[in-house]
C-alpha cells in the first residue's frame, strides 16, 4: 500500500506555538537546525536488506536553508532464490543536498542534487537532479510537486545490480474539506533506465504510472492533546506532531507498468497492472507530553491480481518518545501481504525501524 501523509498545519502550528509559550521553548524547528538518522531492516519474499539515512539541516538565512542527507541501501538475495547470479548481494550510497525555504513558508521552491555510487556485486555511479515546489494554504490544504532526472532507483537487489535510475514527475495533494474529513492523493509518473550512464550505454526498462488516493476521516478527537516539541519529520522537510484521535480510511492504489520491448536482461518481474481498494483505522495517541504511539492496519482486495477481499493486507505502528525539547526517538515496525513493489509480483514484507531526532 502506497503512503500518503497529511496534516492540517494550521491547527498543529498553532498548538506548537501555543506549547512554546508556555514551555519556554523557541521553536527551533521554524528555521532552526537539527539532526536525524532513520533505519529500515526488510525481509522480502526473496531477498533481504536495509536502509540508513544520516541527515543534517542548518539555516542559512530566515529563510532558506540547507540540508544534506547520506543515503546507504543494501540488499542481498536469499538461498532460495532462484537467481544464477555470481553475486547475490549489492549496495547503493548517495549524497544528497537539498537547497529550500524552511517549514515556516507557505510556499517552498527546492532543489535537489543527488551524486551515487554503487558497491558490493554492484557497479555504476551517476548523479540524480530535482526540482520542485510546495504550498500550504491556511485551511490546510497542500499542493507539491516536483520533477526529478536519473535519481537513484534502488527498489531492492535488482534495480542496484543493474544500476537503475528514473526521471519523471510526481504531484501530490492534500485537502481537508472538514477538520474531519481529509483527502490525500499522489500521482507520478517515471521513466526507467538501467546500466550505462546518463549520456550514453543504458538500456530502456519501460515506463510507470500511478495514482494513490486516500479519504481519512475523523471518527474520534481529543482537542489540545499532543506530544512532542515539534521535531521535523524524518525527511526534516514538516514539523512532526502527535495528536490523539481514531480515524477510518478507504484507498485506492493503481499502477501500470509498461515494459520495453527492448529489453533483453530479465532483470525485474513485476505486475504489469494493480489495482487495490482498501479500507483500515488509524490511531494516534497522546500517551503523554513525552510518549505518543501511531498504528495503522487495512485489509483490500486486487481484482487485477486475482487478491479477494482480505488476501492484501498490512498492519504498521510507531512508538515515539521525546525526552526534553533536543531529543526525540522512535521505533517502528510493518507487514504488509502481497505488496506492490515493481520488482515483485506479490508476496510478504516485514520491515522493523528506528530513528533519532536532534534539534540543536
Amino acid at each position: 500500500m502506497a503512503e500518503i501523509s497529511y496534516r492540517i498545519p494550521g491547527e498543529e502550528d498553532a498548538v506548537l506555538k501555543r506549547k512554546a509559550r508556555l514551555q519556554g521553548v523557541r521553536m527551533r524547528t521554524l528555521y532552526g537546525p537539527g539532526a536525524s538518522y532513520q533505519g529500515a531492516f526488510i525481509d522480502a519474499e526473496e531477498e533481504h536488506g536495509s536502509r540508513h539515512t544520516f541527515a543534517a539541516t542548518r539555516p542559512l538565512n530566515e529563510v532558506w536553508e540547507a540540508t544534506v542527507f547520506e543515503h546507504v541501501s543494501f540488499f542481498s538475495l536469499k538461498s532460495n532464490s532462484r537467481s544464477k547470479r555470481k553475486s547475490h548481494s549489492a549496495g547503493r550510497e548517495s549524497v544528497s543536498l537539498r537547497i529550500g525555504m524552511n517549514p515556516s513558508m507557505a510556499f517552498r521552491p527546492w532543489f535537489t542534487l543527488t551524486p551515487y555510487a554503487n558497491f558490493g556485486g554492484a557497479d555504476g555511479e551517476g548523479m540524480g537532479v530535482a526540482a520542485g515546489i510546495s504550498n500550504t494554504w491556511q485551511n490546510g490544504a497542500n499542493l507539491s510537486g516536483e520533477i526529478f532526472g536519473w535519481r537513484p532507483w534502488d527498489e531492492g537487489y535488482y534495480t542496484i545490480i543493474e544500476d537503475g535510475r528514473k526521471h519523471g514527475t510526481d504531484l501530490s495533494l492534500t485537502l481537508p474539506f472538514t477538520k474531519k474529513l481529509i483527502l490525500g492523493s499522489r500521482a507520478y509518473y517515471e521513466e526507467l533506465r538501467l546500466g550505462g550512464d546518463a549520456k550514453h550505454g543504458s538500456q530502456n526498462a519501460g515506463h510507470r504510472y500511478a495514482i494513490n488516493t486516500k479519504v481519512y476521516y475523523r471518527l474520534l478527537h481529543r482537542e489540545g492533546a499532543y506530544m512532542g516539541y515539534g521535531f521535523r519529520d524524518d525527511n526534516l522537510w514538516n514539523e512532526y506532531l502527535i495528536g490523539s484521535e481514531l480515524g477510518i480510511f478507504m484507498q485506492l492504489d493503481f499502477q501500470r507498468y509498461h515494459r520495453s520491448s527492448k529489453l533483453k536482461r530479465e532483470v525485474i518481474n513485476p505486475e504489469p497492472k494493480i489495482f487495490a481498494q482498501e479500507i483500515g483505522l488509524s490511531l494516534k495517541h497522546a500517551i503523554s507530553p513525552h510518549l505518543g504511539l501511531t498504528t495503522e492496519g487495512f485489509v483490500g482486495r486486487d481484482t487485477v491480481r486475482n487478491l479477494q477481499f482480505g488476501k492484501l493486507a498490512g498492519i504498521n505502528g510507531r512508538l515515539v518518545l521525546v525526552k526534553n525539547p533536543h531529543l526525540r526517538m522512535w521505533v517502528g515496525a510493518s507487514y504488509v501481504k502481497y505488496s506492490s513493489a515493481l520488482e515483485s509480483s506479490g508476496g510478504k514484507e516485514k520491515i522493523a525501524s528506528l530513528g533519532i531526532n536532534c534539534a540543536f
